[in-house]
């Protein structure tokens, strides 16, 4: 694993960040502000990225590659999609991983420093939180409709992800 600081000049935020989900969501000067203090880390196929009950994690977006979410050994997620959350469910609680996440194939992810969120001047501080809150908060409760749908598939005893 490999973290390099993302060199970021201001006034020129790419369209590729952009384009992600949570970022499309702020305000210029306060992405302005999180691009400056963030990190890009390459994650190599098979390597742990976050060991469940490890260190407090940062807050991670997917930008390339795919992971496998495991919960005591058992896939529960597989992560593809660029823009993708890990780390979020640490974040919110503020507590260890609940689950291990694996990259399968190499990958890459930006890293936003939780006490770096913590240094932002108040008006970008502010924005960022609500901006965030309200993302989760769309992710988790989408996350809890797919988990319901697959509860519902029960056969045998066993619960069969999609």
């Amino acid at each position: 694993m490999r973290e390099l600081r993302y060199n970021h000049q201001r006034g020129q935020i790419p369209a590729s960040m952009s384009r992600i989900p949570l970022f499309s969501q702020l305000k210029e000067e306060t992405l302005e502000e999180v691009l400056e203090h963030a990190s890009v880390v390459h994650v190599e196929s098979g390597e742990t990225f976050l060991e469940e009950g490890g260190p407090l994690p940062d807050l991670y977006i997917l930008l390339t590659g795919r992971f496998s979410v495991r919960k005591n050994g058992q896939q529960v997620a597989a992560l593809s999609n660029p823009g993708e959350l890990i780390g979020e469910m640490g974040f919110v609680l503020g507590k260890p991983p609940q689950a291990s996440v694996v990259a399968t194939a190499s990958s890459t992810v930006f890293k936003i420093d939780v006490q770096v969120m913590n240094a932002l001047a108040n008006e970008h501080f502010d924005h960022f939180q609500s901006v965030i809150y309200r993302y989760l908060t769309k992710l988790l409760a989408e996350r809890l409709v797919r988990t319901s749908e697959q509860l519902t598939k029960v056969e045998s005893g066993k619960v069969y992800y999609l």
